[in-house]
């Protein structure tokens, strides 16, 4: 019998599946169809858009447009989730696509959905290699919320000024205080940042 142009399997158990039919920029790619390709675009304005800049659009915009009143913190969360959100999706995207494709074809050919191929296979080596650009977006997100003073939202660095405009005694220990909590802050998320590194490398690397 002559042996299936799908290749060789060594083990019998294993079904095989024709994989090589495929383009290789189908493997890992992000990009297939309009509705993608809109969505990177979306994506892209977003990472182009200052986080200031998305803030005043949202808190004078949205009403004018919408005719609601919108709360500034429910502003804030909107605009830093919209933008930390675009920066995270590219940094998936990159994660994913930097996987080999080979890793693509064996799920494939041991008989996985791509589904499950990418849950199982892909994406733990990929979380590896997106881990340090997350603990980055993470700690940007966490300083960018200072910026919630500007549409009047009672966040530390609001409150701190409020506090030094009444007290006008203390401004170097009532500012410092607030740069250590954001330290605090920023340190934790590296911290497990680095925990995280450590949990999920890979022995011998």
């Amino acid at each position: 019998m002559r042996p299936s142009s799908a290749g060789n399997c060594a083990p019998a158990s294993v079904p095989c599946r024709p994989v090589s039919a495929r383009p290789a920029s189908h493997w890992g790619s992000p990009h297939r169809g309009w509705p993608s390709r809109l969505l990177a675009h979306a994506l892209a304005l977003l990472r182009a858009i200052p986080v200031v800049m998305l803030i005043f659009w949202c808190y004078f915009l949205l009403p004018v447009l919408f005719g609601i009143d919108v709360p500034g913190t429910l502003t804030v969360i909107f605009a830093l989730s919209a933008i930390g959100g675009a920066y995270l999706a590219q940094v998936v995207t990159a994660g994913i696509a930097a996987v080999g494709r080979g890793q693509w074809e064996a799920g494939l050919a041991g008989g996985l959905p791509r589904a499950a191929t990418l849950r199982h296979i892909v994406l733990p080596q990929a979380l590896r290699l997106m881990l340090p650009s997350f603990v980055n977006q993470w700690v940007a997100i966490t300083k960018d919320s200072s910026l919630a003073y500007l549409v009047g939202v009672a966040e530390l660095t609001f409150v701190a000024t409020q506090v030094n405009n009444r007290e006008q005694v203390y401004p170097l220990e009532i500012f410092a205080f607030i740069a250590l909590v954001y330290l605090l802050l920023c340190g934790t998320i590296e911290a497990l940042g680095r925990y995280g590194e450590r949990r999920w490398a890979v022995p011998g690397r």
